[in-house]
């Protein structure tokens, strides 16, 4: 993924795009995400991400002017 060093946790981007530990999301019923982590997408132009939280929420998100929104 270019343009960003690191993703919107502060961790660094994999180089293969994906930050879920063995590259899978798993989902607790009562207990939300073990470990959060984001998926990244970039065309080249823009970079984004679908991040995944602790309690399991997802949130889209673009890298722009230095910074996730």
């Amino acid at each position: 993924i270019s343009g960003s060093p690191n993703g919107p946790d502060g961790n660094p981007i994999p180089s293969d795009g994906v930050s879920f530990p063995a590259n899978a999301l798993a989902i607790m019923p009562r207990t939300g995400v073990p470990q959060p982590g984001a998926v990244y997408f970039t065309d080249g132009k823009e970079t984004r991400a679908v991040y995944v939280s602790a309690i399991g929420t997802a949130e889209v998100m673009k890298y722009e002017g230095g910074s996730w929104h």
